[in-house]
C-alpha cells in the first residue's frame, strides 16, 4: 500500500467514526402517520411540510407494499410478507388510486434497491465522480440514522487519483430499480450556500440527457425549486423544458415534499402536494428511469452553480425522510 493510500484509508475510517457520532444526535422527523394522514391534490392549500402526513390504505395478511407490481415498466418489485395489516402510503400530490412500487423509508438501513455510488456519465467514466462538478462520491458520506437518510457534503479532498476538492454522497437505484410511467415523490430538507445544490431526479445509465429533474434546489437561492425535463441529442444539442417555482420560504430550513408524475401525454410536478408545473414537452420519452438523490458541489461558471463561496458552510447535510414510487391502477 502506498503512503497516499494508507493516508486515505485512515482518513476514511476517522471520518466514518466521526459521522456516526454526529448522525446519532439527529432527531428523527419521520412523517408517516399510522392509519391515515393528510393528503392534497392540485389546487389545494400547501401542506405544512413540518407536519405532512400521508394518506394510507390497508392490505391483508401476506401482502407487501411492492409485491411484484409494476409490469413491464419495473425492473424489480420487492415482494413483502407478513401477518396483519400493513399501511400503504399514498401520494401527497395527485389523486389515485395508486399502487406502491418502491419505498425507501430510511427507518434502519438502505433497502436492497439502493446504492451509494454515482452512475458514470460519459465524460466521467468512474462511479465516484461526476463530470461537470467538483465532488468525489463516497459511501461514507451516506448514513441512515433516526428515521432519516443523511447525505453529507464536505470540503474534504478525494483520494489523490480523483483530484476533487470536495466529497459528497448519493443514494440511487441504478441497476436495481427502474420505472417508466408513474408518480415519484421524496420528502427532504434541502441545502443552503453558494456552490451546492440538492438534486432529486430520474436518470438513465446512458448519461445526460435524458433526465427529469423532480426538484433541484440551489443553495444560492434555497427558496426556489427548479423542475425540468431534458431529452433528445446530447449536450449542447438537447431539448429541454425548465420551470421554476419561487416558494417564498427557505427549503433548507424544514422538510418539503417534491414529486413528479409521468403520464403518456404529460409531466406534472408537485411541491408539498400542490401542482406547480405541467408540460407535454418531451412527455413521449417514456423509457424507464432510476431514482437519484444527491448533494452536488459547484463547477466553474455560473450554471448550474458556481464554485462554493468562502462563506459556504461545510460540512452540510441533506436529510431525506423517504423516497417512493407508484403506478396508477
Amino acid at each position: 500500500m502506498s503512503r497516499s493510500q494508507a493516508w486515505w484509508t485512515a482518513a476514511t475510517l476517522l471520518y466514518a467514526c466521526t459521522n456516526e457520532m454526529r448522525f446519532a444526535a439527529i432527531e428523527s422527523e419521520s412523517s408517516i402517520v399510522a392509519g391515515g394522514g393528510v393528503g392534497a391534490s392540485a389546487g389545494s392549500s400547501p401542506i405544512d411540510a413540518g407536519q405532512a402526513g400521508l394518506a394510507t390504505a390497508g392490505v391483508g395478511a401476506g401482502a407487501g407494499p411492492a409485491a411484484g407490481v409494476g409490469g413491464a415498466d419495473n425492473a424489480s418489485g420487492a415482494a413483502g410478507a407478513g401477518a396483519g395489516t400493513a399501511e400503504i402510503p399514498q401520494p401527497i400530490g395527485p389523486t389515485g388510486p395508486f399502487v406502491l412500487t418502491l419505498s425507501q423509508e430510511c427507518d434502519g438501513e438502505l433497502g436492497p434497491d439502493w446504492i451509494t455510488k454515482w452512475v458514470p456519465e460519459p465524460d466521467a467514466p468512474t462511479d465516484r465522480t461526476i463530470g461537470h462538478t467538483s465532488e468525489y462520491v463516497s459511501d461514507a458520506n451516506v448514513s441512515v440514522v433516526g428515521g432519516l437518510c443523511i447525505i453529507v457534503a464536505e470540503h474534504v479532498a478525494s483520494p489523490p487519483e480523483f483530484e476533487r476538492p470536495y466529497t459528497s454522497g448519493t443514494i440511487n437505484t441504478a441497476d436495481h430499480f427502474v420505472q417508466g410511467l408513474g408518480y415519484f415523490e421524496a420528502r427532504f430538507k434541502s441545502v443552503s450556500g453558494q456552490g451546492v445544490w440538492a438534486d432529486w431526479r430520474l436518470r438513465t445509465t446512458s448519461g445526460w440527457p435524458p433526465a427529469i429533474d423532480v426538484a433541484g434546489v440551489y443553495g444560492r437561492d434555497p427558496t426556489t425549486v427548479v423542475m425540468a425535463n431534458y431529452w433528445g441529442l446530447k449536450y449542447p444539442d438537447h431539448q429541454s423544458y425548465i420551470a421554476e417555482y419561487p416558494s417564498g420560504q427557505d427549503l433548507s430550513a424544514s422538510y418539503h415534499v417534491f414529486g413528479v408524475e409521468r403520464t403518456a401525454t404529460e409531466l406534472v410536478w408537485y411541491v408539498d402536494g400542490v401542482e406547480r408545473a405541467r408540460t407535454t414537452d418531451g412527455a413521449d420519452q417514456q423509457d424507464p428511469r432510476f431514482l437519484s438523490l444527491a448533494i452536488l458541489v459547484g463547477k466553474t461558471g455560473a450554471q448550474p452553480e458556481a464554485a462554493p463561496a468562502d462563506n459556504t458552510i461545510f460540512p452540510m447535510e441533506m436529510a431525506i425522510d423517504w423516497v417512493r414510487a407508484w403506478q396508477r391502477e
